[in-house]
């Protein structure tokens, strides 16, 4: 092979690196670009699933806190009556808001559409392992507990309901009742354990409400920190 023909050969070979090298690159940066839109609109996605989940978070919060102001109404009418017939004093219609709130409970309705929407979507949506476990306890567990806990208080309630329509006149659901016979009330050992065990259930509904709704805060604040760091990255 001549000198001309042995340039001609390495120059062709080195053209052919190139082209190969060229789509190689090519492919590298397709494949690259492609990624990142992958990524992009998975942090889209995920940023909106975050998005929704505050915003039934920020209205759930409201309503917890306004269920848990009337526990706390029925739990001072409960103490200020058991007060009142454990040292059996004489009646007054005062009485009559605080024998009304017997049995007092708050009808909350958990927005559970966004954590349905996230496990369709699939619970790895959401990047941050410590902040998916929060999200899928805070709704399996404690909106869960406090489900619950409704169906218990309106149990109670449709057992009661019975003797307050037997002793009790004047009735008005949760607002007023005027006993028909105070005197008998005070020697009823059932009804006044009827109002230690609604006192005793409220309290415990007030811890649930209370720890629920310190989780939720917390919860909304770990979703805010989230939302800034992936618009920020």
């Amino acid at each position: 092979m001549n000198s001309a023909q042995l340039n001609k050969t390495r120059s062709y070979i080195i053209y052919a690196i190139g082209e190969i090298l060229l789509i190689t690159i090519g492919i590298l940066i397709a494949l690259s670009v492609n990624n990142w839109n992958k990524q992009q609109t998975a942090k889209e996605i995920e940023i909106k699933t975050l998005g929704e989940i505050h915003s039934g978070l920020t209205n759930d919060l409201k309503d917890l806190q306004f269920s848990l102001s009337i526990y706390k109404n029925g739990k001072k009418s409960s103490d200020i009556l058991m007060n009142h017939m454990n040292n059996r004093l004489p009646y007054n219609d005062s009485l009559d808001k605080h024998f009304g709130k017997i049995g007092l409970f708050a009808v909350l309705s958990v927005r559970t559409g966004p954590f349905e929407t996230l496990k369709s979507r699939g619970m790895e949506t959401i990047t941050n392992d410590s902040l998916r476990l929060k999200i899928a306890n805070l709704y399996d567990l404690d909106y869960n507990t406090i489900i619950e806990l409704q169906k218990l208080h309106i149990n109670y309630y449709s057992v009661i309901r019975k003797m307050f329509l037997t002793k009790f006149k004047n009735l008005t659901a949760f607002v007023s009742a005027s006993p028909i016979n105070y005197e008998e009330l005070l020697n009823d050992n059932v009804f006044q354990n009827d109002i230690k065990l609604s006192s005793d259930e409220i309290s415990y509904s007030i811890n649930t409400y209370e720890s629920t709704i310190t989780k939720c805060k917390d919860l909304l604040f770990a979703i805010e920190e989230e939302i800034d760091r992936l618009n920020n990255n």
